[in-house]
């Protein structure tokens, strides 16, 4: 049986599978300012670069104790961390939906799955 708290950690790290489909290749990613952007552009890819980064380290986590897992266990992990995408994606399609057609959306809905997987 997993321990709560890395049961919530392997929960949370499934995340890294779904993704935005903002993409900022490396050869053209601009100096960003993530401390104070300077303009929508930079907020949202500061807002994407921090959901990415934060879906690194929780599959850094997430990976070896699924891997340890056999079994019944492993498929349940698996289901649930499924169902924990499903909510997450809703709850942050809600929360940001009122926003959909404006210019921050994207940055929005980065920050909003960034505070879900850091939770």
């Amino acid at each position: 049986m997993i321990r709560t708290n890395k049961f919530k950690i392997c929960l949370i790290s499934i995340s890294a599978l779904v993704g935005l489909t903002i993409s900022f290749p490396a050869t053209s990613q601009p100096k960003l300012n993530c401390t104070n952007p300077g303009s929508n552009v930079e907020y949202k890819a500061c807002a994407y670069q921090a959901y990415q980064e934060s879906d690194k380290q929780l599959n850094q986590v997430y990976k070896p104790i699924l891997n340890k897992l056999k079994g019944t266990e492993r498929t349940r992990l698996i289901q649930a961390q499924s169902l924990w995408i499903k909510f997450r994606d809703a709850n942050c399609d809600f929360e940001v939906y009122q926003n959909r057609d404006g210019s921050g959306y994207g940055g929005f809905l980065s920050n909003c799955l960034f505070g879900l997987d850091k939770n």
